[in-house]
């Protein structure tokens, strides 16, 4: 087995203190490192994202983090909790159509996801407007029309 390391800084500014460092990643015992850190370089771009997703969220620019968190579920759309924050970022900006059928095949997938709705509603990170709560929660239930 290899091991592999990748560091990615600014190509604007290179120190030798590395405090331009955007992540770094180091993969030991892959019988494929090269590809394990693709991989990780992926999800890491796709988590940046979602964060700069969220911060656009709270400043309500909602456009811009609904594009931000559909290129990071572009990214990686086997990370459920990418698709879940797609989700509740559409349902923030009262775009609940768009939202609904991302919420049921989330809950399908991972119906762990419809507590943590409940939870969010509760912490207000979600809207605590029964009617459309119950619109997201009754995703769960939906099936799928063939």
């Amino acid at each position: 087995m290899d091991a592999s390391l990748c560091e990615i800084c600014s190509i604007l500014s290179w120190s030798a203190e590395r405090k331009d460092r955007f992540f770094d990643l180091r993969v030991e015992d892959s019988p494929e490192p090269i590809t394990e850190l693709k991989r990780l370089v992926r999800l890491q771009r796709a988590y940046r994202l979602a964060f700069k997703a969220g911060d656009l969220a709270s400043e309500k620019n909602w456009d811009q983090a609904i594009g931000s968190y559909r290129k990071a579920v572009e990214l990686a759309p086997e990370k459920e909790e990418l698709r879940y924050g797609l989700a509740t970022i559409l349902l923030q900006a009262g775009r609940d159509e768009e939202s609904l059928p991302i919420f049921r095949q989330v809950f399908r997938e991972h119906p762990v996801w419809v507590e943590i709705t409940k939870r969010n509603v509760i912490s207000g990170d979600l809207p605590n407007d029964l009617p459309r709560i119950q619109r997201v929660l009754d995703q769960a239930k939906v099936q799928d029309q063939k």
